[in-house]
């Protein structure tokens, strides 16, 4: 059973994910079915050669030893029948998210408020480093379905759907990390010069310098680094002009945007929004669709972008 299910993966990694990085290749192993399945059969393994020493040295087993081991081993028999069905599907890279969705918010709750050792700093980057590795190759699987036109119709699709609803979960534990956590990192804003002290103007025009930018809590890089995949997708079939595929997209973005204003994160969903209209306009503006088809998708699309708004709105005031 081993030798079949290992033989099943290493030709998957081989066929299909040979040019991706180690990580999604990582993957496949640290997949949770494959992974309990091998622990079982191990066990088995383990218990049967416990029960052979004991009869080599003619000692008695233990009664309940063997219907355990009988009962193990159908559960085992039947779950492989299963487990070589699912071997099939492993070079869909959707499948994965849950394993990553799971290790991501792993991470959320341990840098939130009651977390392991949330208040050391030296934790909190930790736990933002491997929530970066999670999202990273979060990011990757969705790559990688945007470049297979057989994941384009169903797949993709819920796994976008999938990214916007992990965001809404995180939205609603975020409130539990501290701003000046570890977590959140640091980024820098450059400052304006009208309204910076004199002091600090006078130094700078006298070395023929700029001035030193503020260093600022990242408060939205997770959000950043999945959206901008998204919202990528998004604009690979706006710039094809395939609305029925990127209605299928952003069918659920109301209720993303009302749960993120509901949230308080309406001016991040604003600023993504600003990005969504002006590609979709831009595109419906210079347009001449003669498919009656994507003509009703077009419409259907408009009217997505142009409510999402109001969602905003809705969401906010519920919250309120």
């Amino acid at each position: 059973f081993l030798g079949l299910y290992f033989t099943a993966v290493s030709t998957v990694i081989s066929n299909a994910y040979s040019s991706v990085s180690g990580d999604v290749r990582g993957l496949i192993l640290r997949d949770r079915l494959g992974n309990n399945y091998v622990k079982l059969v191990a066990f088995l393994t383990a218990l049967s050669v416990v029960l052979l020493a004991f009869s080599a040295t003619g000692m008695t087993p233990f009664h309940l030893a063997i219907p355990l081991l009988a009962i193990i081993l159908c559960v085992a028999v039947f779950a492989f029948v299963n487990l070589g069905q699912r071997a099939f599907f492993l070079s869909d890279p959707t499948l994965f998210f849950n394993t990553l969705s799971s290790e991501l918010l792993k991470w959320v709750k341990r840098a939130s408020v009651g977390g392991y050792q949330w208040r050391s700093p030296s934790f909190q980057q930790h736990y933002r480093k491997q929530a970066l590795q999670s999202a990273t190759t979060l990011v990757t699987l969705a790559k990688i379905s945007g470049e297979k036109p057989e994941l384009q119709g169903e797949s993709l699709p819920r796994l976008l759907r999938s990214l916007l609803a992990l965001l809404t979960v995180y939205y609603e534990s975020k409130h539990q990390i501290p701003t000046d956590s570890g977590w959140y990192g640091k980024k820098f804003q450059h400052k304006q010069w009208y309204l910076t002290e004199s002091t600090e103007l006078e130094m700078a025009t006298q070395t023929d310098s700029g001035l030193k930018p503020n260093e600022i809590p990242d408060v939205t890089w997770l959000e950043d680094v999945i959206l901008e995949v998204v919202f990528k997708a998004f604009k690979a079939d706006i710039d094809a002009g395939d609305y029925q595929a990127l209605y299928n997209k952003i069918a659920n973005l109301p209720d993303f945007f009302s749960r993120a204003s509901g949230s308080w994160q309406a001016g991040d969903a604003k600023k993504w929004h600003a990005k969504l209209a002006k590609d979709v306009l831009a595109k419906l503006i210079n347009s001449k669709e003669n498919d009656e088809t994507q003509e009703a998708y077009s419409i259907a699309v408009a009217d997505i972008v142009a409510s999402l708004p109001l969602s905003l709105e809705l969401g906010f005031m519920k919250s309120v």
